[in-house]
């Protein structure tokens, strides 16, 4: 008996003196505690209800601009929608499809006040996620004292400038991704013809359609991870500070769609019973966890920064925070 607790003490004490000070221990417990401590959760909340009424802005935004660049054509609209089937589960995917194809068919005219009001409602995302952003990165950055008009001015025009680069950026990674489908189309039908004047080599077409699609969308969204982690933080980050995070973060979105999509995990099936109102809210509860896991990847980002990256020697704001 008496040797159980010695061992058991050993491992403690292993635990304590060896596993919990190692960096990599560190970078996760900092990680969930810094996450914890910033009300991320909260945050998330307040996102997904400004997400859910900039999303279809950003949608008409989307496809106004694609039209205007590549030409009036409704096959934009299908690619919208097929791109939003790659990244959305079912039950959302549906909502959001129901939504656009009611927008789509509605005699909207956008103009240029229109198209204004349009984009002036699809930055308000891109202007609460900088906020939040910033909140998560307030320990190391510290704004000027008694600043004047001028740069109050200055810094909310520069805050709605990167709003509305953010939402032109989010038509560039449509694009995008209209493409890189394009190429796989054609990828995969010169294999298939190569596989008829060779009969002996076989491929699963299906298999390899949901491969590029999986790869397509992480792509894309590392990219867009990437880049919001680049330009959201109020202070100047290195990109080999920015790319675990970002690549975890893409990651864990993927996953969390494919859990999803295949029935791992099952959101929103108690509020199937109330109709309408319970497929919004079920679009709202998806696009909270990915907010969710965004911000986690923000908080990892933070302290992989002083933990493995550019600001390693530097003292460390989340200690001094917790013996605050």
């Amino acid at each position: 008996m008496g040797n159980h607790f010695t061992q058991i003490r050993r491992l403690i004490n292993l635990f304590r003196t060896v596993v919990l000070p190692a960096r990599i221990s560190q970078l996760i417990l900092q990680t969930i505690l810094k996450w914890q401590k910033d009300n991320c959760i909260d945050m998330g909340a307040a996102l997904a209800y400004y997400a859910l009424f900039s999303l279809f802005p950003i949608c008409l935004v989307m496809l106004s601009i694609a039209g205007r660049l590549l030409g009036s054509d409704s096959n934009y609209y299908l690619q919208l929608i097929g791109f939003a089937q790659n990244i959305l589960p079912e039950q959302p995917f549906r909502v959001f499809q129901q939504a656009l194809t009611n927008l789509n068919q509605s005699s909207f005219s956008a103009g240029i006040i229109g198209f204004g009001i349009l984009v002036l409602t699809a930055s308000r995302i891109f202007d609460a996620l900088n906020q939040s952003v910033k909140k998560i990165w307030a320990v190391a950055y510290q704004p000027r004292e008694n600043a004047g008009v001028k740069h109050h001015a200055f810094n909310f025009i520069r805050n709605k400038i990167l709003a509305f680069l953010l939402v032109l950026s989010t038509v560039m990674v449509f694009l995008l991704s209209m493409f890189a489908n394009l190429a796989a189309k054609i990828f995969l039908t010169v294999l298939a013809e190569f596989g008829q004047s060779i009969p002996w080599v076989a491929f699963d077409s299906l298999g390899l359609i949901a491969t590029l699609q999986t790869s397509i969308s992480y792509f894309v969204i590392t990219a867009v991870i990437v880049t919001l982690f680049k330009v959201l933080p109020p202070i100047r980050l290195q990109w080999w500070d920015i790319f675990p995070g970002a690549v975890l973060t893409a990651a864990a979105m993927v996953g969390l769609q494919n859990a999803v999509s295949s029935g791992i995990i099952r959101i929103g099936e108690n509020l199937q019973a109330y109709g309408v109102v319970g497929n919004v809210m079920v679009l709202l509860l998806w696009i909270y966890l990915i907010f969710q896991v965004f911000f986690i990847g923000c908080e990892f980002t933070f302290v992989f920064t002083y933990i493995f990256g550019s600001r390693s020697q530097w003292e460390k704001p989340f200690n001094k925070t917790q013996s605050n």
